[in-house]
C-alpha cells in the first residue's frame, strides 16, 4: 500500500483521534472501563494501519520496563494475580511502540493533545468542587474539601490527581500565550488566565499531597532561576520566588489540614511518632521497614510479579505493625515505586526503571525541553511516596505523556532553555 495513499491517511487521522480520547478520559478515573476501551481503539486503530517498523531503537529501551515485568510474572508461583498485573502494565508496551511508529505528530496536534488534558482535568476539578461545595451547605461538612474526600468522588487517589493537577498547571504555563489567544487577547483574558492558574494551584494544595505539592514548588522554583539568570532578570526571579512561596505558604498555614499534614510529615516537636498519631510518613516509615527485609531477601530477582503484598502482609504481622494491620481489609502497598519495582523484580529489574528515568531527563535536558523536564521530575518524585506503577492512572500517565514527549514533542523556543 503507498504510504501516502488516503486510505492509510484516513487511518492515521483516527488512530489520533484515538490517543486524544484516551488523553481526556485519563483523569476520569471513576469511569476507568472508558478509558481501557480508548486504549484498546488506539491500538486497534494502530494496527489497522499497517504501520511497522523498529528503525527507532529508544522503544526497545521503554517497552523493556514492560518485559521485565513480563519475565516477573514467568518466574513467579502466583500466576493468577500476576496475570492481574501484567494486564495493568500493557501500556507500558503500547504507548513506546506504537507511538514510536506512528508519523510524527505536528506541534499544534501535540499541543491540541496537552491541553485537551489540562481541560479534562480542570473539568474533573470543578465536579470534584461541586460536590464538597453540596457536601458543604447541606451537612455543614467542609471535610470533603481536602484530600481523599476531595478526590474521592472521582474515584482517584488524591496523590495521582495532585499528580495531574501539577502537570495540568505547568502546560497552562507554557502555553499561556496560545491559550490567550483562545481566551481572547485583552485584558479579561489575562485575568482569566491567572485565575485559571490560581484556581488550579489553590485546588493542588486542597488535595494535600505533599510529595506533589513539594516537587511542583522546587521545579517552578528552579524554572524561574535558570530562566531569569540566563535574560539577567535575577530581581525578577527573586520577586517571582517570593510571591510563589507567599501564596503557597498561606494555602498550607490556612487549611487545616494542609498544617496539619506538613507538620506530620516533619514530625514537629517530636508530636507524631507512629506511638503517638498515626500519619502517612509514619507509617511509610514501617512500610518501608519492611520493604528492606524483603530486598535484602531477594536481591536480584525479587520475589516475582503477584508475591509482593502477600510477603509485605507477613512481614507486617511479623513484626506486628499495628497500624498496618488495623484495618481488617487494607492492604499497604510499598507506597514507593523504586522500592515497589525492588520487591517484585529485584535490583534488575529496578535498574530498568531508573535507566528509562534518567534517558527521559536526559533527552528533556538535552532539548532544554521545559515541560517534559517537569513531568519527568513531577512522576519520578512523587514515587518516592506512591507506588505510581500500580495503578492505571499512573502507569497510563506515565507511559502515554513519557512516549509523546520522547518520540514526538518539540517545543517552541520560548518554552525551552536558553542555550549556553
Amino acid at each position: 500500500m503507498n504510504d501516502l495513499s488516503p486510505y492509510r491517511k484516513y487511518l492515521d487521522r483516527i488512530n489520533y483521534f484515538c490517543l486524544m480520547a484516551v488523553v481526556i478520559t485519563l483523569p476520569y478515573a471513576l469511569y476507568l472501563p472508558l478509558n481501557s476501551f480508548c486504549v484498546i481503539l488506539f491500538l486497534s486503530s494502530w494496527l489497522l494501519t499497517g504501520r511497522i517498523s523498529f528503525s527507532n531503537k529508544l522503544m526497545f529501551l521503554y517497552a523493556s520496563l514492560f518485559f521485565i515485568y513480563f519475565l516477573g510474572w514467568l518466574l513467579s508461583n502466583n500466576k493468577s494475580e500476576g496475570a492481574f498485573e501484567i494486564q495493568k502494565k500493557l501500556s507500558l508496551l503500547i504507548f513506546p511502540i506504537v507511538l514510536a511508529i506512528i508519523p510524527a505528530l505536528s506541534q499544534k496536534q501535540i499541543r491540541t493533545l496537552l491541553v485537551s488534558f489540562l481541560l479534562s482535568c480542570s473539568i474533573i476539578t470543578l465536579g470534584c468542587v461541586a460536590y464538597a461545595l453540596f457536601q458543604y451547605f447541606s451537612n455543614h461538612n467542609a471535610a470533603h474539601f481536602s484530600n481523599q474526600s476531595l478526590s474521592g468522588i472521582i474515584g482517584m487517589h488524591a496523590n495521582y490527581l495532585a499528580m495531574y493537577i501539577a502537570f495540568s498547571i505547568f502546560i497552562l504555563a507554557f502555553f499561556n500565550k496560545e491559550l490567550l489567544l483562545l481566551l481572547g487577547n485583552s485584558l479579561a483574558g489575562k485575568i482569566g488566565l491567572i485565575a485559571w492558574i490560581f484556581y488550579l494551584l489553590l485546588f493542588l494544595f486542597l488535595l494535600s499531597a505533599r510529595i506533589e505539592i513539594l516537587a511542583f514548588c522546587t521545579i517552578s522554583i528552579l524554572t524561574i532561576l535558570v530562566r531569569s539568570y540566563r535574560k539577567g532578570k535575577i530581581i525578577n526571579a527573586i520577586g517571582l520566588i517570593m510571591l510563589l512561596l507567599t501564596i503557597c505558604s498561606c494555602f498550607i498555614y490556612f487549611n487545616k489540614e494542609n498544617r496539619e499534614r506538613f507538620k506530620e510529615a516533619i514530625n514537629y516537636k517530636s508530636q507524631y511518632g507512629i506511638e503517638k498519631q498515626w500519619g502517612g510518613r509514619a507509617e511509610r516509615i514501617l512500610i518501608w521497614d519492611c520493604c528492606l527485609d524483603i530486598i535484602k531477601a531477594n536481591p536480584l530477582a525479587g520475589v516475582g510479579i503477584g508475591n509482593s503484598q502477600n510477603e509485605l502482609q507477613k512481614c507486617y504481622q511479623s513484626k506486628n505493625y499495628g497500624p498496618l494491620l488495623y484495618w481488617p481489609n487494607a492492604q499497604y502497598n510499598a507506597h514507593n515505586q523504586y522500592f515497589q519495582t525492588a520487591i517484585d523484580l529485584g535490583m534488575i529489574g529496578l535498574l530498568v526503571l531508573l535507566i528509562n528515568f534518567i534517558v527521559s531527563f536526559y533527552i528533556a535536558i538535552k532539548h532544554r525541553n521545559l515541560l517534559f523536564i517537569s513531568f519527568i521530575f513531577i512522576f519520578a518524585f512523587s514515587c518516592f511516596t506512591e507506588s505510581m506503577l500500580e495503578r492505571q492512572n499512573g502507569i497510563i500517565f506515565y507511559s502515554l505523556f513519557n512516549s509523546l514527549f520522547v518520540f514526538h514533542f518539540k517545543e517552541k523556543e520560548e518554552n525551552t532553555l536558553p542555550s549556553p
